[in-house]
């Protein structure tokens, strides 16, 4: 069962620019300290496409829950793991309550996320669905 899809683009280049304003304080804003302590850039992309792609993963499933980036789902409730393969995302705090809400009874939700970058735009999109507790 489908429960929620979101979806998220951006201009690499305004994560770049945010970047050299606010520097580490702009990663502290939008990321956990565990995100930021496991952060390592694939040598095949630039710092400002990975962060790009981990902000559109975390906007893209705040929008297959429902509610965006609210008072009740927060930048730190969503964690983007892009160091497997394919990437992965774990929920905290408000966002986990959010997905309790909107899973029925007797279902088991899971989380799919796909991220990529290209031609200055970093893209997420985020599948919520759910299955039957076996």
């Amino acid at each position: 069962m489908l429960i929620g899809v979101g979806i998220d683009i951006l201009q690499i280049e305004r994560v770049r620019r945010s970047l050299r304003r606010f520097g580490r304080g702009y990663l502290e804003e939008t990321c956990s300290d565990e995100e930021i302590s496991r952060l390592h850039v694939p040598a095949n992309l630039t710092d400002e496409a990975f962060y790009a792609r981990a902000f559109c993963a975390k906007e893209a499933c705040a929008k297959a829950l429902g509610t965006g980036i609210d008072g009740a789902v927060h930048w730190h409730d969503i964690l983007v793991d892009q160091s497997t393969s394919p990437p992965t995302i774990a929920l905290e705090g408000g966002a986990i309550e959010r997905l309790a809400d909107i899973t029925p009874s007797g279902f088991r939700p899971a989380i799919t996320v796909d991220v990529g970058s290209r031609n200055g735009l970093a893209q997420a999109v985020v599948m919520i669905t759910a299955a039957l507790q076996d």
